[in-house]
């Protein structure tokens, strides 16, 4: 007679099995809830939540007058999900045909990998209107803030310009950066298996815009001691001639002032006054 077959036996042998078993789920109970519980609890956040920054329009600057120089308006940005796009390469033609870009370089940008791929970022309403009327899978389109000077060249020596992240690169919009683009708003989002992101708290309300920005130039005489805006004057140094009266003058200086109190405006260039491209 084995000892297992005797009935206390094979009960302590089950029941030595058993709390075996116990210890091990226990053991790793513990390495995944105390050991290594802070890292997996920070990995599922990064997977499930996100923080998004709501980045405000960049305030508008003007001249002495209110007259606008510069300001921000939204423009849809398109941007691309290949693993919700995949099955529709049939279509890649239309959809370069709608951005106006080579299919060769749209179909090198879909297959590099990338969860999230940039088409066109600032594209004009009727191109996203085009790339919207195909209705594809995987195509979204966000609205971000663009720079515009409707004076177009006017004082662009001195107003500078920005980025296609809207952040300041010369002239005043890199200076006065700070005070310009505002403070952007942070909100959380969860996000499901798909990706899809699930606002917590509703909608959040739209970030102010960034600071207003007073200038002490006249854009109206600005605009005059430079000649017709169809072509600038320091394009054509025989018509300039012409202007000021005398054969040999090159170049001249103005000087506006009030009557009744003196005060002179006198209107700022550079050399080559700088163009906006």
């Amino acid at each position: 007679m084995t000892l297992l077959a005797h009935p206390r036996a094979r009960t302590f042998v089950v029941a030595g099995i058993l709390a075996g078993l116990f210890l091990v789920v226990l053991a790793r109970a513990i390495d995944l809830a105390v050991l290594r519980g802070p890292a997996l609890a920070h990995l599922a956040d990064l997977q499930h939540r996100q923080r998004i920054a709501l980045i405000p329009p960049r305030g508008t600057m003007v001249d002495r007058n209110g007259e606008v120089l510069a300001l921000s308006l939204e423009v849809p940005s398109i941007y691309v999900r290949p693993r919700e796009f995949a099955g529709q390469e049939a279509r890649l033609p239309l959809l370069a045909a709608a951005l106006r870009v080579p299919v060769r370089e749209l179909r090198a940008r879909l297959a590099g990998g990338q969860p999230f791929v940039w088409l066109h970022r600032q594209a004009l309403p009727r191109q996203a209107a085009a790339v919207g009327r195909l209705g594809l899978r995987g195509i979204y389109m966000v609205a971000e803030g663009r720079r515009f000077y409707p004076h177009n060249t006017l004082a662009a020596h001195i107003l500078g310009f920005v980025g296609v992240d809207s952040q300041g690169l010369e002239g005043l919009e890199r200076h006065l950066d700070d005070f310009i683009k505002g403070e952007p708003q942070y909100i959380d989002v969860d996000r499901d298996a798909r990706g899809r992101e699930i606002l917590r708290g509703g909608v959040a309300p739209a970030p102010a815009e960034g600071s207003r920005v007073v200038l002490t130039i006249d854009a109206g005489i600005q605009d005059a001691s430079l000649g017709p805006p169809s072509r600038p004057s320091w394009q054509r140094p025989q018509s300039r001639r012409r202007r000021f009266g005398h054969p040999k003058c090159s170049s001249a200086s103005t000087a506006v002032p009030k009557s009744a109190s003196g005060r002179s405006t006198i209107p700022t260039r550079t050399a080559g006054s700088a163009s906006r491209r």
